[in-house]
């Protein structure tokens, strides 16, 4: 079994009776409320039955005694060193006045501004070498019957509890809060804050929002200064001071435009900068790939290629036949030639030697390295006509695919058997090379 003993005093070490009560807090028992004798409290582990009863307060473990009167308030928090007695004088303060620091900012003309507080009712003190708190919970438990009460504000026309106020007119103004605790005190503080004018907002809009190369684009400024406190603005392009809001640029790229705004806040001259960023973009040239048949076989075919920029470079025109197997169910596109023309009619003149299905595609390219999409057409030819030695003509038969370089003309071919006798008939140095795998017959 451990005891506490000591005496109790007020605030001017007169000696005084009080009540008050034991928690263990280890074990979460607390004493029924006791009264001082003669000015003296003891109290021992008996009393919270720790334990069950008769435990020694061990070493380590945590009491609170709680001291109080109608007025005054004391709780000693004691931790156990093995002792079988604790011995200590209590101090006794009548509610103290609570403590509190206003938090308020300097603001803006017409605009609210808040302000708050850090208060409390709690606080602590040494007496005779043992601190002493003032606290309303503790350990899981209520001790002090304590707390703010009520938390008001002074913006120059008298406390109430409204928290923000807004100002009319640029000056230094003092700020006020006044706490008020349960035993009715009460505490102020203030604080001195400097509204000044509203700072303007600047933005920076385009007539172009996807400017190209030598297009012009014409930026505009757009204040919002409600108390008109913009001193000057300066223009400048990629840090280059300017003069001009219109712009034409000759490269792609990005070009930084800045505003530098001179403001004055009613006391001091400041500087801000506005940023916008012009991004000159490459629009790709567009076409409409279009043909005229001339005759049996000459085609022409114009692909309308067009550029913004007046920079088109070349037109690529890629060549496809049709064609299948035996070993495939569906036919394929298989590229016969690409033509890439530069001239400034980016025409193609092709002619066919063969009937069979010919699909022409077209992209165009600009001189920032632009390619538009790709258009294309299909077109059946019907030809009898006859090739020059070094034409390559695709014909598409039922059973295969085959190449040849014309000597003479081939007689129409009926199917594979008669075509290939055909052709070794009317041209005698065909040499053959048959692939059964993949369907295919050179010449």
């Amino acid at each position: 079994m451990s005891s506490f003993v000591g005496n109790v005093y007020d605030a001017d070490d007169n000696e005084i009776d009080c009540k008050f009560t034991f928690f263990h807090y280890n074990t979460n028992k607390q004493s029924d409320e006791k009264e001082t004798d003669d000015k003296q409290f003891t109290v021992d582990s008996d009393d919270a039955d720790i334990n069950d009863g008769g435990a020694s307060f061990a070493d380590g473990d945590i009491a609170i005694l709680h001291f109080y009167t109608d007025n005054a308030c004391s709780v000693v928090k004691v931790v156990g060193d093995g002792s079988d007695s604790y011995t200590f004088d209590v101090q006794l303060l009548e509610c103290q006045a609570p403590y509190t620091t206003i938090i308020v900012n300097d603001g803006t003309i017409n605009h609210d501004i808040t302000a708050s507080s850090i208060s409390s009712d709690e606080y602590q003190w040494d007496y005779n070498d043992i601190t002493h708190y003032h606290k309303a919970n503790w350990y899981g438990k209520t001790f002090c019957d304590i707390g703010i009460d009520k938390i008001e504000y002074d913006f120059g026309d008298g406390y109430d509890e409204k928290d923000s106020y807004s100002f009319d007119d640029v000056d230094d103004y003092d700020v006020s809060v006044r706490v008020t605790n349960k035993c009715d005190l009460q505490t102020e503080d203030t604080k001195t804050i400097r509204v000044n004018y509203n700072k303007p907002l600047v933005s920076i809009s385009t007539d172009n929002e996807n400017p190209i190369i030598n297009e012009d684009i014409t930026l505009s400024i757009d204040n919002d200064d409600v108390d008109d406190t913009i001193v000057s603005q300066t223009y400048y392009l990629d840090d280059n001071e300017v003069d001009e809001l219109t712009f034409n640029f000759s490269k792609l790229g990005t070009y930084v435009f800045k505003v530098v705004t001179k403001w004055n806040d009613s006391q001091d001259d400041l500087k801000f900068t506005t940023t916008s960023n012009i991004v000159i973009i490459n629009q790709i040239p567009t076409l409409d790939l279009q043909y005229t048949k001339y005759d049996d076989n000459r085609y022409i075919f114009d692909a309308n290629a067009k550029d913004a920029e007046d920079d088109l470079v070349s037109v690529k025109y890629s060549i496809f036949v049709e064609v299948s197997s035996i070993f495939e169910t569906n036919s394929r596109w298989q590229l016969l030639d690409t033509l890439v023309i530069k001239d400034d009619e980016f025409l193609a003149d092709i002619t066919f030697y063969v009937s069979a299905t010919f699909k022409i595609t077209a992209s165009a390219k600009d001189g920032q390295g632009g390619e538009s999409v790709v258009d294309e057409v299909e077109i059946t030819t019907s030809s009898n006509s006859t090739a020059s030695s070094n034409d390559v003509v695709y014909k598409i038969v039922p059973v295969c695919k085959f190449e040849v370089n014309l000597i003479e003309d081939i007689p129409t071919a009926t199917s594979y058997d008669h075509f290939k006798a055909n052709l070794i008939e009317e041209v005698p140095n065909a040499n053959f090379v048959e692939d059964k795998l993949n369907g295919e017959m050179q010449l």
